[in-house]
């Protein structure tokens, strides 16, 4: 086996399995939505680059929820995109204005869509 394929073995056996389940009792964070989003083709990529980096750790197949991923827009606001693993991919191209988030590692509700917010 060569040494690349040796590297990536081991680093999928070091994946963790995906801690974060939604809670049946306790209500996600109902974020306040101000509008719609249309990213730079720059924000779409540094997006899903920061979905990606935030699961990097979990073995894919355990993973069950979106993940929203945190876009800078300017120093006082921002917005979420959703990032779909199984997809590897954002879910869409669109995202949500936002003047706030909730605390990382906790559940958020966008309109229809639940989510784990990890942080900024």
């Amino acid at each position: 086996m060569s040494e690349r394929a040796l590297a990536e073995e081991a680093r999928i056996n070091s994946l963790l399995a995906w801690p974060y389940r939604a809670s049946l009792v306790d209500e996600p964070y109902e974020v306040r939505v101000q509008g719609k989003f249309e990213p730079t083709p720059e924000q779409l990529r540094a997006a899903a680059e920061l979905g990606r980096a935030q699961v990097a750790l979990y073995k894919p197949e355990t993973i069950t929820t979106q993940t929203a991923v945190y876009v800078p827009i300017d120093d006082q606001h921002g917005a979420l995109m959703l990032f779909d693993r199984k997809k590897d991919a954002l879910s869409g191209n669109k995202g949500v204005l936002v003047n706030g988030v909730s605390l990382a590692k906790s559940w958020i509700q966008i309109g229809d869509q639940r989510a784990l917010f990890i942080g900024r």
